[in-house]
């Protein structure tokens, strides 16, 4: 029973930690498309300062050109660092638990292998 338990855990572990890499690597290299490939445009709107600044003027082209990279820069370094710890924390959590599943295999073949001899 117990060594059921032990096998069910190591290898849920080690699929959670398979799962958890490979959906962060692909958000990760999707940032990495977004900004570098397909980078998205820069659409001209005629909006207000907001009221509690007093000054009633729309922004200029060059402002929201502006303002623009900066939300594009923002997004681009949250989505880095929402996926690169993820992919770090996932690969090393399949590793560990994959190479504790192999070394009990290991284990099994040998006890086998000297009971049989």
């Amino acid at each position: 029973m117990n060594l059921l338990i032990r096998t069910i855990y190591l290898y849920l572990f080690a699929l959670v930690g398979l799962f958890l890499f490979v959906f962060s690597t692909v958000s990760l290299v999707g940032a990495v498309l977004d900004r570098y490939v397909w980078p998205q445009e820069f659409v001209r709107y005629d909006y207000q300062v907001p009221v509690a600044e007093k000054q009633g003027t729309t922004l200029t082209l060059e402002e929201q050109r502006e303002e623009f990279a900066k939300q594009q820069n923002n997004e681009f370094k949250r989505r880095i660092n929402q996926s690169a710890p993820g992919a770090v924390v996932g690969w090393l959590l399949w590793w560990f638990h994959w190479n504790w599943i192999k070394r009990d295999r290991r284990q099994k073949r040998e006890e086998k292998a000297a009971s049989n001899i």
